[in-house]
């Protein structure tokens, strides 16, 4: 089983800023930035500065561009689990986690 923890941190100019985490950190932990607008999600360090130029659009999770420093389709999954929330709801998630088996 995978987990993926992802948690709402801070609402920035820029966007709003979540930490994301597999398997309770034990595997990989990042920063993405989520644009509700868009909606788009872009890996970032933890000030909220975008890293690379990767982006995940849409509620088709459009993705493009490339981020050398970030694990791609961990980034994806986070990105999928944001967006697929906010698109259910209407509002920017507190928490987004997700369960592959």
């Amino acid at each position: 089983m995978f987990v993926l923890g992802v948690f709402k941190v801070a609402e920035l100019p820029s966007g709003v800023l979540y930490r994301w985490e597999a398997d309770g950190g034990s595997t990989a932990a990042g920063y993405v930035l989520f644009d509700p607008v868009s909606p788009a999600v872009r890996p970032c360090a933890e000030d909220g500065a975008v890293q690379g130029d990767l982006v995940i659009s849409g509620s088709q999770l459009v993705v493009g561009g490339h981020d050398p420093s970030s694990d791609r389709l961990k980034v994806v999954r986070v990105a999928g689990a944001i967006i697929t929330k906010f698109m259910q709801s209407g509002e920017v998630p507190e928490t987004a986690h997700k369960y592959y088996a």
